[in-house]
């Protein structure tokens, strides 16, 4: 970037579960776009579609692991 820009590196430091009510509906799939969303959705306790659509292959793998096909 040279001398006239520097760039901030601010990672994310904690994650954040939180417990929001759902929409109602009858959905056919869930949208993953981390393997955090993955683990938020598990934590949710409640009944979700089995179908995941997943942003790359990490998240992908966690959403297997955690029962979505």
């Amino acid at each position: 970037f040279g001398r006239r820009v520097r760039p901030v590196v601010a990672p994310l430091t904690a994650v954040d579960f939180l417990a929001p009510a759902l929409p109602g509906g009858d959905f056919a799939a869930v949208v993953f776009t981390s393997a955090n969303g993955v683990d938020a959705a598990a934590r949710l306790g409640q009944a979700l579609p089995r179908d995941a659509w997943c942003v790359g292959p990490g998240t992908a793998a966690a959403a297997r692991a955690a029962g979505f096909r």
